[in-house]
């Protein structure tokens, strides 16, 4: 696995491929990265900017501290879309688009203690909670035909596994992917083309892939970094895997960049009204 961009950050996250460009964010130095060709540029937020996804044109969805903001990259024009009433002890962390244009993006205790975050469904004119007592919501993919939905609550260790409805109903609840202890705790995850789970492991240097229908592991990629954050696919055809990584380590902070053998899935887009 090599180092893909020079930059350092404090804490990188939410990778995306979009229309030839790819973004990231550093949650805690409060800024969107965007890399077009060789030109790199980020963008300024007032907090902890946690996800991006794409939505119309050049406007990316993302999630800022409790707000849910639409940004024009081009000239930096952010429109809100939603506002949580949260706790103040907590804020956004991963969020990602269904194919329907709902932005689902999940909430998580500052202090990574308790149980205070939730997981919302934003899109359509309204914003709906679809769970609660969760300690860090994170990664979230689905199945190929959108039926199941995978959720994240770091702390459990587990990957969890919904039925899902095209109004965002959860239902039916049970263990998708059980990680094994001392291999670190799974954070970000994506989907590849043959249904497959990628997941980012924090505290485990590694990437690992499984079939979350069977809960069988099927590889592992080592990360030159303790601290892995979030995975997705990339590259013009969607051959590469992007992991990002958080600091800590000499190898944390950077993102990297590996060939699995096997493609990824276009990422879906934001439409306020769905």
């Amino acid at each position: 696995m090599r180092r893909y961009i020079d930059i350092r950050c404090e804490l990188a996250e939410s990778p995306l491929w979009h229309d030839g460009r790819f973004l990231w964010v550093d949650i805690r130095a409060r800024r969107l990265y965007v890399e077009t060709g060789e030109v790199i540029s980020y963008l300024p937020f007032d907090g902890p900017v946690s996800s991006v996804n794409p939505s119309v044109e050049d406007t990316y969805v993302v999630t800022v501290s409790h707000e849910v903001l639409l940004i024009n990259i081009r000239d930096g024009v952010r429109t809100k879309v939603a506002e949580l009433r949260e706790p103040e002890r907590t804020r956004f962390n991963d969020a990602k688009c269904d194919k329907w244009g709902k932005l689902l993006a999940g909430t998580m205790d500052l202090e990574e203690k308790e149980p205070l975050g939730s997981l919302y469904s934003v899109g359509g004119g309204e914003t709906k909670k679809l769970l609660t007592s969760l300690t860090i919501s994170n990664g979230i993919a689905w199945d190929l035909d959108y039926s199941v939905m995978y959720h994240v609550d770091t702390p459990t260790g587990k990957v969890w596994a919904y039925d899902y409805g095209r109004d965002g109903t959860l239902w039916n609840r049970r263990v998708a992917v059980d990680i094994p202890a001392g291999t670190g705790l799974p954070d970000g995850i994506t989907a590849d083309e043959e249904g497959m789970l990628w997941v980012a492991h924090w505290g485990g240097s590694r990437v690992s892939r499984w079939d979350p229908k069977r809960g069988r592991l099927l590889s592992q990629l080592p990360v030159p970094a303790n601290r892995v954050t979030s995975v997705t696919f990339g590259g013009p055809e969607l051959t590469q895997l992007f992991v990002t990584t958080a600091s800590g380590d000499d190898g944390g902070g950077f993102i990297y960049v590996e060939e699995p053998g096997v493609r990824g899935r276009p990422p879906d887009s934001f439409r306020v009204y769905s």
